[in-house]
């Protein structure tokens, strides 16, 4: 592969580079980078959120079954519709975000007691086998479908950073900063939440209204992320517990941590994988996986030990 010098990369984004590294950098490197980092960004404000609603530690997008319902509306979009190069750049992210959204909440109704009350053990094993059993489906149209169609949906199931293109990243962006901005604003009303019901609802916080406008921003973020990028688990598991242990707990502190190592994180996993895993490379979101796995594993044994 290609390798230019650092100099080389600051002279080509100041306009002044060969125009073979103005290529290779603007065109095929930096629409990549740039995905990359506002993924890792979504995932971990998402994972942030849903882990303070679910009151869970084990709470994440891809476990909880978001991924894998923004996945197969994205599959049986792109098997089914007739969608052309210009115009799947927009659908995807709303098909996405409907497959997401229809996922947690039924992942949601199956976890909630008589009482009304979530449990947040069977939340986890409910996002689990919502995940299994929508890869599952994703699997059975793969059997019917043809070769390119098929070479699609397996990177995207094994986590590849597929929208690498200028296009992805304009329409991406402005979504994910809004949605962000909008979560924000609400990191007050998120410390609130993470107190028991009876205190949120002494200091006068709407609970109901509070969470569905959170679950919907949480959910949008994840689902066009993951739709025109690829299924990666664990991105929202792991830098919020990072996060809150180096900025503390407070909202409005660890979720800018969390943007900012989220972005960092999914970044050095691509890196990782296409530069040390050669010839091929590595997906990323497999590299996520063998990192993130294991700090799943540790989480489980840690919450059965403190609830013991």
């Amino acid at each position: 592969f290609l390798k230019i010098e650092f100099h080389d990369v600051l002279l080509t984004i100041l306009g002044k580079g060969t125009e073979q590294n103005t290529f290779t950098i603007m065109t095929l490197r930096m629409p990549r980078l740039l995905i990359t980092v506002i993924m890792g960004m979504a995932l971990a404000v998402s994972g942030s959120v849903l882990q303070t609603l679910t009151k869970n530690d084990l709470a994440d997008p891809g476990i909880l079954g978001i991924n894998a319902g923004a996945g197969l509306g994205v599959t049986i979009a792109y098997l089914f519709l007739d969608f052309s190069s210009s115009n799947i750049v927009y659908a995807l992210p709303i098909i996405g975000f409907v497959g997401a959204l229809s996922t947690f909440l039924v992942t949601l109704f199956f976890s909630t007691d008589k009482g009304g009350r979530l449990n947040v053990d069977k939340l986890v094993l409910t996002g689990i086998g919502s995940a299994i059993a929508l890869s599952g489906t994703m699997i059975l149209f793969i059997s019917s479908a043809g070769r390119e169609d098929v070479q699609f949906i397996y990177r995207w199931l094994s986590g590849n950073i597929w929208g690498d293109k200028w296009m992805f990243v304009y329409i991406t962006a402005p979504i994910v900063i809004l949605l962000i901005i909008l979560i924000l604003v609400k990191s007050e009303v998120l410390n609130i939440m993470g107190l028991d019901v009876i205190s949120a609802q002494s200091l006068g916080i709407d609970l109901k209204k509070e969470r569905r406008y959170l679950i919907l921003c949480s959910v949008a973020l994840a689902a066009v992320v993951v739709s025109v990028a690829g299924s990666i688990s664990f991105v929202g598991l792991i830098i919020p517990h990072i996060s809150k242990r180096l900025y503390g707990p407070k909202h409005q502190f660890y979720m800018v941590g969390s943007i900012l190592l989220g972005g960092l994180f999914l970044m050095g996993a691509d890196i990782l994988g296409r530069n040390i895993f050669l010839p091929q490379g590595l997906m990323p979101g497999i590299v996520v996986s063998l990192l993130g796995a294991p700090y799943f594993l540790y989480l489980i044994v840690k919450s059965n030990k403190a609830s013991s």
